[in-house]
């Protein structure tokens, strides 16, 4: 759930809140100064969030991506507790005769 959180989620959300917390610091800006038009959420540069969020998810998912796991067809052994000492995980080649059938 954490990895979801982290890869899809958060990028996508990022640039739409960053805009949000400048509306809300301008509106606060031009409270002070008295300014008749402050920033709206509608005149928001929806093209340029959208942008950057979809790129956001496309690096972050790229980053998760790289380096994780082993090449296929290798077997993956669990942590495991033996003697009372715990064996960390394994990622190891199968046999030949480990091989799915095709």
């Amino acid at each position: 759930m954490l990895r979801k959180l982290l890869t899809v989620v958060l990028p996508l959300a990022a640039p739409f809140v960053a805009w949000w917390l400048y509306l809300v610091i301008a509106r606060q800006r031009a409270k002070r100064i008295q300014d008749p038009n402050p920033p709206a959420w509608a005149t928001a540069p929806w093209t340029a969030i959208l942008l950057a969020a979809i790129l956001l998810l496309g690096a972050s998912l790229l980053w998760f991506h790289s380096g994780r796991g082993g090449p296929a067809w290798t077997e993956y052994q669990a942590p495991s507790l033996q003697d009372g000492q715990i064996i960390p995980s394994q990622i190891g080649d199968r046999g030949e005769g480990d091989r799915l059938s095709e």
